[in-house]
């Protein structure tokens, strides 16, 4: 037997809130308990209710019930979510790995005359003894293998130089002319003074240099000839061979 004050605090739930009533959602989660609780079974069975009443509170309740989604498929959707995710970035970077491997191998292959170290700037050794050496320069090729863009050419010639050793110290003079790189010669007479002794002479704009390879006079050569670094070991002369910029007064490796 449901008592009176019930029904009366149920006419109060259901007329405080409806459906046009959105100002009081408490009050809407509040419904559905009433009917979870077995509330509505209390007001089906007690004597003296009105049935109305019972289905009025009914159909409100079932109308006005909140549809929450289940945070058990909100959890497993966003574990699939993980787990495509993780897929997706695994495939990637194997797919990554896989791609990579032979663009690197290419790119490597490509850029390694650019990278590849030059032959230039090297000791090499004289082919003649120390005690060989005299004021009268001789003459002498440098030969190296030489990396023409992919290919490798073996036992190339990759300068010339003269080398002279003048009251004991060892002149190491590279063969160019810094002008415009012709190769200069050993005369043994000035073309214009006529004085009788060595010097060096190049044939393409009038230049003239001395046998330690200073210039002589006026001079068509922005700057000395330029020379080399030597080294003696073992009773043997090593020149670091290098090639020069051509027409400019200051002396600069390539």
């Amino acid at each position: 037997m449901i008592a009176v004050k019930d029904v009366a605090f149920y006419r109060l739930f259901l007329s405080a809130w409806s459906p046009e009533n959105k100002a009081n959602p408490p009050l809407a989660y509040h419904l559905p308990l009433l009917h979870t609780i077995g509330i509505s079974h209390r007001l089906k069975h007690s004597t003296g209710l009105r049935p109305a009443l019972y289905h009025e509170l009914r159909s409100r309740t079932e109308m006005t019930a909140p549809i929450e989604t289940a945070p058990a498929e909100s959890n497993a959707e966003n574990k699939m979510d993980r787990r495509d995710l993780i897929k997706t970035s695994v495939a990637v970077g194997i797919g990554a790995c896989a791609i990579g491997a032979p663009v690197c191998a290419a790119v490597q292959l490509i850029t390694a005359p650019i990278f590849a170290e030059s032959a230039v700037g090297k000791f090499y050794p004289l082919p003649v003894p120390l005690d060989s050496l005299t004021e009268t320069p001789q003459r002498f090729a440098i030969t190296d293998d030489k990396q023409d863009a992919w290919t490798t050419l073996i036992n190339q010639t990759i300068g010339t130089l003269y080398v002279s050793k003048i009251n004991g110290e060892i002149y190491a003079l590279h063969s160019l002319c810094p002008h415009a790189g012709c190769m200069v010669q050993v005369i043994g007479e000035h073309p214009v003074t006529g004085d009788k002794e060595n010097i060096f002479s190049c044939p393409c704009h009038t230049a003239y240099f001395t046998m330690e390879g200073t210039r002589i006079g006026s001079n068509a050569s922005p700057r000395d000839l330029d020379r080399l670094e030597t080294k003696i070991e073992d009773g043997r002369v090593y020149v670091k061979f290098e090639n020069f910029t051509f027409g400019i007064a200051d002396k600069r490796a390539n």
